[in-house]
């Protein structure tokens, strides 16, 4: 997970889709490219896969900022908590990054209010990432956010449903990046062995890491 949001930021702060259009156009004209220090990347999420793409995005010299339901003391970057705080959080954001799982509180949170919110107080273009869940965003406001200007591009990896559809207008849009839900694929050469050690630490009667809180539903 912390390698895609890594790539997606970079891709779009890196003005990837304008080098593309302009090599199949065979143009020669290198744009301005700002630092990515002054660029604030948000992430809706502030858990494992939250606080490890913050760190890889902080490493590059972003500035990084995080929305949570509860706030964190052991977070690597700020955190702002609650849904009260979610307006403040997105108004100082250039690129929004969900990884929030999906719950009855979480879905359809992103929506036209968030993306209209997004960055009001920062210059320059918007962009979304979604590497969390489908759910969570409402897809008609993020296609109408795109179409419109609001957003000025997205990388999206989750959908409701999946797979896309072959109509669905995503497809089509020259600044969006379709991924078919691999942020973080589960890989057998990584998986099993965390298999083993989960099990070999429940026989010895200790808790295994990243269990599941059904009452919170992740």
């Amino acid at each position: 997970m912390a390698e895609y949001v890594t790539f997606a930021a970079l891709y779009l702060h890196r003005q990837i889709p304008l080098y593309l259009r302009h090599q199949k156009q065979r143009v020669w004209d290198p744009p301005d490219q700002p630092a990515a220090s002054s660029v604030r990347v948000g992430l809706l999420g502030a858990g494992v896969m939250g606080q490890a793409g913050g760190r890889a995005l902080q490493s590059l010299g972003f500035e990084v900022s995080g929305w949570a339901r509860r706030a964190r003391a052991d977070s690597v970057f700020p955190i702002h908590a609650g849904r009260e705080a979610l307006g403040a959080f997105l108004e100082g954001i250039d690129i929004l990054v969900n990884v929030l799982p999906r719950t009855d509180e979480t879905t359809g949170l992103v929506d036209q209010t968030v993306f209209a919110q997004l960055g009001r107080n920062r210059p320059g273009p918007k962009y979304f990432v979604n590497a969390g869940r489908g759910d969570t965003v409402v897809q008609t406001d993020l296609i109408a956010a795109l179409t419109s200007g609001v957003l000025h591009g997205a990388v999206l990896d989750v959908f409701t449903p999946e797979p896309l559809p072959a109509d669905n207008p995503l497809w089509g849009m020259d600044n969006v990046l379709i991924t078919p839900h691999v942020a973080a694929d589960s890989n057998p050469l990584t998986i099993v062995p965390q298999v083993f050690k989960d099990v070999a630490g429940l026989e010895r009667g200790q808790k295994p890491a990243g269990a599941v809180d059904l009452a919170r539903g992740y």
